[in-house]
């Protein structure tokens, strides 16, 4: 057996960032699953950018499942995007799960400034 590095854009990939408007949170349906099931390690990189006048910090949420397309409804966990308005931040994490699955979204706690060019990239380590 050996490690195979595999690479996901699983929201706001193909080159399409997504935009979260204010108080609001991407859905769940919207990231792509990612299977777990031979995975050694899972490292997540966050992309947000903020505009002038932002205030809050965007949340990302890691959501687990034991079955494809069952998925709990509160997150297993939560990190929190570094904020600096009138900017684009960047910040990596590693995920730690039991489950088989994993999604993800990113939360706006701004009440009036709209997030753009939102990314999350997951790497993952399997055995193969």
């Amino acid at each position: 057996m050996s490690l195979t590095k595999l690479v996901d854009e699983v929201l706001g990939g193909g080159g399409v960032p997504v935009d979260v408007t204010p108080e609001t949170e991407t859905t769940i349906e919207a990231c792509s699953e990612i299977d777990l099931s031979a995975a050694t390690s899972v490292y997540v990189e966050a992309e947000v950018t903020y505009p002038a006048g932002a205030t809050h910090a965007a949340f990302i949420r890691v959501y687990s499942g034991s079955a494809s397309g069952v998925y709990c409804t509160n997150p297993i966990q939560e990190h929190t995007m570094p904020l600096l308005a009138e900017s684009q931040r960047r910040q990596g994490f590693w995920v730690v799960t039991g489950s088989k699955y994993i999604k993800f979204t990113i939360y706006n706690p701004n009440t009036e400034h709209t997030l753009t060019g939102c990314k999350l990239t997951v790497t993952r380590q399997v055995l193969a």
